[in-house]
């Protein structure tokens, strides 16, 4: 939780994501941890808005960052995982981070002062088609 200079409202925001180092199941568990996360974030709103605190939380689409090299899937399962995908996102590639990030930075400052208890999804369109 952090205070911004511009705003009086302090600002909570979550980001959740499940991996596991075996792709069986890997799904099912990021399923339960974004709708555990989509919980909590209501939760805590209703708990906290009354003392001014947003709670809110990213959903990011597909970034690109290390994560697939780290859970030791062969690099030819990844590439074929990533071409799939992309071509179900509108945007036709990964986010960066700092793409991600700056959705993080719109919820932590003024402008986003009114803004409570939602899920931004930053994800290139992908659930929108």
């Amino acid at each position: 939780m952090s205070a911004n200079e511009e705003s009086d409202s302090p600002t909570l925001a979550a980001r959740g994501a499940a991996t596991r180092s075996r792709i069986v199941n890997a799904a099912a568990d990021l399923i339960y941890a974004k709708a555990a996360l989509r919980s909590l974030v209501r939760s805590l709103t209703a708990e906290l808005a009354s003392r001014r605190i947003r709670v809110n939380s990213i959903a990011p689409g597909p970034t690109e960052t290390p994560i697939h090299d780290k859970m030791g899937v062969p690099r030819e399962m990844v590439e074929a995982m990533m071409h799939t995908l992309l071509t179900k996102v509108p945007a036709a590639r990964y986010a960066q981070p700092e793409e991600i990030a700056r959705v993080a930075l719109f919820l932590a400052c003024s402008d986003s002062s009114y803004v409570f208890g939602h899920e931004i999804v930053a994800d290139g369109g992908w659930v929108a088609v």
